[in-house]
């Protein structure tokens, strides 16, 4: 029973890198990742990498306080209720996994970790947004997917850099106007929370290129989605869509569509014709006759349709 548990732990370990791959240790040639703290406490001022993921750790080792040139940090997988306050001082931190750990709450001291490029924080039980993360204005990738927060803050708008968000399995049904000011965000994941639309701040994210919506309440598409001209994924799976407003069809960089499990969806205009970009087009679950099939089929003859 003990090897099952440890081959499920590390499996459920290599699914969390392979779905959040933002997030990873890219040591160059001359760095070793340290996996043990003795090891590491040998030459503390040399400890780059440090992965100390599937330990179970109940408490935050204080040892890795001495690592003053610490950059990237896997404490994934742990038992962490807290952490200390004086984690502000490993302020060469770019890169920090905490992802399934028992955290609810930041130390005052997170604030000071400004050089912070890569945050996970996904898959704890996390309720409020914390405002320790506000002035880490360096962020490219922020996760906190599979957490509990019903409510984004305004300060959101500070992360100008972030490319990368995954707010997966939250439950969030809007977005503070200052989200619009997120312009260097690339791809962004919402599904599973309890959006009835998609938000209009996110349709002035001009350099988006992929976004997630599955698994929400949504019944219809915003006007102005054809502002997102450099969108090329696009998942809708799983909501509550009747028809598709023809706005959507110009996007011309869209490659990949997914409508599936609408079940309500019968009909896509024709005008789907001129997204010549499309090569992908999911449609599962949905109540398509064959005489509307094969229409969409001739409509769109350069692109995978999955019925």
């Amino acid at each position: 029973m003990k090897y099952i548990l440890v081959i499920l732990i590390i499996g459920l370990n290599w699914k969390c890198y392979s779905q959040f791959d933002n997030i990873v240790i890219n040591p160059t040639h001359s760095d070793s990742i340290y996996r043990n703290l003795d090891s590491a406490l040998i030459n503390p001022d040399k400890v780059i990498h440090l992965d100390l993921s599937l330990q179970l750790l109940e408490v935050f080792p204080e040892e890795i306080l001495k690592f003053q040139n610490l950059e990237t940090a896997n404490l994934s997988f742990n038992r962490f209720k807290e952490l200390p306050e004086e984690i502000g001082q490993l302020k060469s931190l770019k890169n920090l996994d905490l992802k399934g750990n028992l955290l609810t709450e930041l130390p005052s001291s997170f604030s000071k970790l400004t050089h912070i490029e890569q945050l996970c924080l996904a898959q704890n039980p996390i309720k409020i947004f914390p405002r320790e993360i506000s002035k880490l204005t360096m962020l490219k990738t922020l996760d906190f997917s599979f957490c509990s927060i019903l409510v984004l803050p305004s300060f959101v708008g500070n992360f100008v850099n972030l490319q990368y968000l995954n707010l997966t399995k939250n439950i969030l049904d809007e977005l503070p106007s200052s989200f619009s000011k997120l312009k260097s965000l690339k791809k962004l994941e919402l599904g599973s929370n309890r959006f009835y639309e998609i938000p209009q701040e996110i349709c002035s994210l001009s350099n988006l290129e992929h976004l997630d919506f599955q698994i929400n309440q949504i019944s219809a598409l915003p006007k102005n989605i054809s502002k997102l001209t450099a969108l090329e994924v696009l998942m809708l799976s799983s909501n509550r869509i009747e028809e598709i407003s023809s706005e959507l069809f110009f996007l011309r960089n869209l490659k990949m569509l997914d409508l599936s499990y609408n079940h309500t969806l019968q009909l896509l205009p024709e005008s789907i014709a001129n997204v010549t970009s499309l090569k992908t087009l999911k449609m599962y679950g949905t109540t398509f006759t064959p005489d509307r099939k094969l229409k969409l089929q001739a409509l769109l003859i350069n692109c995978d349709i999955h019925f």
